[in-house]
This record gives C-alpha cells, sequence and structure tokens, in this order.
C-alpha cells in the first residue's frame, strides 16, 4: 500500500510541471482586408449621417441668427474648378516588371474580391431603409423653406357661355437672395411666357413680384419679389445654396425639387448614374448630371444633394426625349449667368460652338492652341464678323485660352454690349493657318 502511495503522489507531483500555452492562430491578410473594408463603410455612413445632420442644424441656426443680407451690386459667387485628373508618367520597363508591382496588383485582386464578397453579402434591413427615409425627410424639411410658389396670370378666357374666366398657371421659384423688402427667386422662363401678372405665395399670403432678368440660352428668369416695409416679412424663407456640381460622384442620394412632375411642390428620389462633362453649348461648355429618377414632360426644377445644396437645374429642354432619365445642367456651369442676373447686368454672347485644343492636341493635328469653333449661330456676333466653322479663337481680351476652362473665363470677364479685340485664326485658300486680330461687338443674351 505504501508504494502505491508513493507512486501517485509521484504521478501527481510529476502532472503538476505540465503546462499548457495556447497559441493563437496567425491572422491572414483577408482578416486585415475585411476590417479596412468594413472601416471604410462605416466612414462612409457616418459620414453621410454626418454631413445632413450639420446640414439641418445649420439651417435651423441660420433662422435663429439670421446674418445681414448684401446688395445685389456686390453679390459675387465664387467659382468652382473641374476636377481634372491626374497626371502620372508612364512606367519604365524596369518598374514593370519589378516584384513591388505584381504584389501590389496582388493586393489589389484580394481587396477586390472582398469588396465583392461584402457587397453579395450585404443584406439591408427594414430598420436601414427606414433610416434612410428619415434621412431625406429631413433634408426635404430644411430646403423646402427655400421654394415659393409664383402665381402666373394670363389674358383671361372665354367660356362658352362668353363668361369671363381666369387664366393662370403655377411654377416653382427658388430662393437665391433676400434683404430687408426684397426676395429673389429663380425660375424656368417657359413657364413665364405671355404673362400679364405676377404674384407670389408664401406662407399662405400673397405678394407682387416682377422679372427682373432672364438669360435666353440658359432659359433661367429671375423674379424680384416685394415684401413691403408695413408687411410681416416671411421669417420662414431661408437662401438655398449652391453647391459645387463638379464634386458630384456616381452613386450620389439626390433630390429634385421645384417642379419635376409638371406641378409646383413636387419632389422625386434618386442617384446619380452618368455625369456627361464637357457637353458643347453655345458660348460653352456644360456637366449633364444624369439621374435615375423618371422625366416628367414637363418637368421643371433643381437638383440637390443630401447636404440641401442646390447642383443642377432642371429644364424641360434637357428632359426632352430622355425617357425615364432627368437630366440637369451641373450648377457650377451656372454659376456666372446667376451672378449675372442679381447683379442686374445682362452676359455677353457671341454665338459659337466648339471644342477647346490644347497643347498636345494641337501638335498632334498640327492645329492652333484655343477654341475650335464647330458652329456659327446665324445672326450671331460671330456670325455677322465672318467666323467661320474650323477657325480657332486663341485669344479674347486679355485671356489666352491655352488650358481646359480658359474660353468659359474669357467669355465671363467680357462685359455685354462692349467691343473686344480677338486674335483669329483661320485658314487661308491654301488650307494654311493665318493669325488674325479682328474687333467684335459682344451682343447680350
Amino acid at each position: 500500500m505504501a508504494d502505491h502511495s508513493n507512486s501517485q503522489n509521484h504521478d501527481n507531483q510529476d502532472t503538476s510541471y505540465i503546462k499548457e500555452k495556447i497559441v493563437k492562430k496567425p491572422r491572414s491578410k483577408w482578416f486585415y482586408v475585411r476590417r479596412i473594408f468594413l472601416f471604410l463603410v462605416l466612414a462612409v455612413v457616418f459620414g453621410t449621417a454626418a454631413g445632413v445632420a450639420f446640414a439641418v442644424t445649420r439651417g435651423w441656426m441660420e433662422q435663429m441668427n439670421p446674418q445681414p443680407e448684401e446688395t445685389t451690386e456686390s453679390f459675387t459667387l465664387s467659382r468652382d474648378e473641374p476636377t481634372q485628373p491626374p497626371t502620372t508618367q508612364a512606367p519604365t520597363e524596369e518598374e514593370t516588371l519589378s516584384e513591388t508591382q505584381e504584389e501590389e496588383e496582388d493586393l489589389e485582386e484580394q481587396i477586390s474580391m472582398a469588396v465583392q464578397e461584402a457587397l453579395e453579402n450585404q443584406i439591408l434591413t427594414q430598420s436601414d431603409l427606414l433610416k434612410l427615409e428619415r434621412l431625406r425627410s429631413d433634408v426635404l424639411t430644411l430646403i423646402s423653406d427655400s421654394f415659393v410658389k409664383l402665381i402666373v396670370a394670363h389674358e383671361p378666357e372665354r367660356d362658352l357661355f362668353d363668361e369671363t374666366v381666369e387664366n393662370t398657371n403655377e411654377t416653382f421659384g427658388v430662393v437665391v437672395q433676400k434683404t430687408d423688402t426684397q426676395i429673389f427667386v429663380l425660375t424656368d422662363s417657359a413657364m413665364l411666357e405671355g404673362a400679364e401678372s405676377l404674384t407670389a405665395q408664401i406662407e399662405d399670403r400673397e405678394y407682387s413680384a416682377a422679372v427682373t432678368g432672364t438669360d435666353s440660352l440658359t432659359g433661367i428668369t429671375l423674379v424680384e419679389i416685394t415684401v413691403g416695409e408695413k408687411e410681416t416679412y416671411p421669417v420662414s424663407v431661408r437662401v438655398a445654396e449652391l453647391g459645387n456640381s463638379y464634386a458630384c460622384k456616381l452613386g450620389d442620394a439626390v433630390i429634385a425639387a421645384g417642379s419635376p412632375l409638371g406641378v409646383p411642390d413636387s419632389v422625386n428620389y434618386g442617384y446619380i448614374t452618368y455625369l456627361s462633362k464637357n457637353v458643347s453649348v453655345v458660348d460653352g461648355h456644360e456637366m449633364l448630371c444624369f439621374t435615375s429618377m423618371a422625366a416628367a414632360e414637363d418637368g421643371r426644377g433643381v437638383l440637390m444633394n443630401l447636404q440641401g445644396q442646390i447642383i443642377g437645374w432642371i429644364t424641360e429642354e434637357n428632359n426632352s426625349g430622355m425617357g425615364e432619365v432627368t437630366a440637369a445642367i451641373g450648377i457650377s456651369d451656372l454659376k456666372y449667368v446667376i451672378e449675372d442676373l442679381l447683379a442686374g447686368r445682362d452676359t455677353a454672347y457671341l454665338g459659337i460652338r466648339g471644342q477647346e485644343v490644347n497643347l498636345t492636341q494641337a501638335e498632334e493635328r498640327d492645329l492652333a492652341v484655343g477654341f475650335y469653333v464647330t458652329e456659327v449661330i446665324q445672326g450671331s456676333p460671330a456670325y455677322d464678323v465672318g467666323i467661320q466653322p474650323s477657325d480657332i479663337i486663341s485669344q479674347i481680351g486679355e485671356q489666352e485660352i491655352r488650358v481646359s476652362g480658359d474660353f468659359q473665363k474669357a467669355m465671363d470677364e467680357v462685359a455685354a454690349n462692349t467691343t473686344v479685340t480677338v486674335i483669329l485664326h483661320t485658314r487661308n485658300a491654301m488650307g494654311e493657318y493665318v493669325k488674325e486680330e479682328i474687333e467684335i461687338p459682344f451682343a447680350s443674351r
């Protein structure tokens, strides 16, 4: 018995020295890739929520603490610069075959697979959808105070019994400036054609209104609403913020407001599905923002982001023939027109379409650097001085046209109804370009 006890004690003593060490399984690259992707998704979600919360809070603070308004004479809008693609140098043969590049390509492939896997496994719950609806509702509440209803009266009509019948229609107006006695709104020119009188409805009250300026090319009209010193000022009215349409990206959520369904106070929701940059228009270029929203035949209004900023201008002309797609002109390309309207001055008119030719393109095609004319509008100042398609304008006034955006800058600096020196390159009988200097009397549009 003693020996058995000793043996048992000896075994106990031996086992007391046995210790286990658990080694964690090393984490793979997939673990870190998924963590990074999850972090990015959360950053986007919380960033969007924070932006909306900031926009809503700022709107409330602006109503609680109104800032003094500037006069129309000193009103200016900051210009937005188009985003340029980054310039990169071509890799050398050595770099192309390097192990570092192969590793980077392998990592990109892993991240792409991780993103695809995460998206396939992503499921939106009813709670998520309700949160998105609340966000859009909050933004709509914020921007609703930036719109007023315009009542357009036309010549009265006669019915079958020869009785006089009122002939009116309604449209939207978006507030872009206000003073102690006036409110200035933008609207679509087509809705005011043939109007005999104009009134604005704000907070169930009617105010007299009048057109103060119109841009014939874009179809934008500025309307002045007279509030009057003795009347109760509509305190709910707030000035809409003009955003940067050059910063728009595919997939951005947007709200169409004003009259997108053909009736005032209508709204629509969707996403940006395509961005068409540098669309040639008379005297410049514009960016068109295409959305997933169905286009009403007579839909008009503005496109807004989830920060409550106007990023596009919707017109019937842009949406004609588009079918189920609503398109809007990027607001950044219209700021110079809006500024001119608010300042009470006309916008200069030349009357050409074309595209800019940079240094690389000029060397490849043996052309001069500048604005290549593709069309001249009949009866325009360009037509009257003899400018022809294939002519190249290299300078307007003091502004040389050498890189993208220079032509628009040059047109922006020209005052309407003034004569400006223009440097033009035109083909002679031998087909060679000849440089000449001409004087062009710019008109107003």
